[in-house]
């Protein structure tokens, strides 16, 4: 009998769901069965039904999985000093725009978030309180910033991204990265200066 190492399952857990969730922004959630999801892992189906009841539940385990991880990168760049200069300007980026299989999962996804089942939806609005609490913290705005206002300028951002990645004239989508950099910072200053009672006596 084979022996593997006691972290083994966990490894392979890991695996299915970085390919999978690697396949989905690329190609859809429904463009893919666990057949080719576990091709892409190296593993037979079998060992699918180890980890997950279903392909809905893998699904929603990657979607949860793949916004705390944006949740993270908001995390770790809030310790820099320009932490948040460097997300804007690498999430509307000529080069995430072309990344659809390793980008943010919500620009790849949301549509089919929309449309998927109750479980899904409710996991993906669960990690995505982090994410929100995360870009507040990123953006310098307070605690007291309304979770939906901080989810705006998230949606510019997310939304930004969608259309650059529908839009073929290049002219026309390098200028819509630039005005939607140009304002989700507008934005978060004004954010901020709402906020800040000193700013608020200085812009009046």
């Amino acid at each position: 009998m084979a022996r593997y190492p006691a972290n083994h399952k966990t490894q392979t857990r890991e695996r299915i769901l970085q390919t999978a969730g690697r396949r989905f922004r690329r190609d859809g959630l429904d463009g893919a069965g666990v057949a080719s999801l576990m091709s892409d892992a190296g593993l037979t189906n079998g060992a699918f039904y180890a980890h997950f009841d279903s392909k809905e539940d893998l699904v929603g385990e990657v979607v949860a999985e793949q916004v705390l991880r944006q949740a993270q990168v908001f995390e770790d760049a809030a310790a820099l000093p320009d932490g948040l200069e460097r997300v804007i300007d690498g999430y509307l980026s000529d080069r995430h725009r072309d990344d659809l299989a390793g980008g943010c999962v919500s620009a790849a996804l949301l549509s089919d978030i929309a449309r998927s089942a109750p479980g899904v939806r409710s996991r993906y609005t669960g990690a995505a309180r982090r994410m929100i609490d995360a870009f507040r913290c990123l953006a310098g705005l307070p605690t007291t910033a309304q979770d939906a206002v901080v989810l705006s300028r998230l949606a510019l951002l997310i939304g930004s991204l969608q259309l650059a990645r529908a839009i073929d004239d290049p002219v026309l989508r390098e200028s819509l990265l630039a005005e939607s950099r140009r304002s989700v910072r507008l934005l978060i200053d004004s954010d901020r200066s709402r906020g800040d009672p000193t700013r608020r006596e200085e812009h009046s």
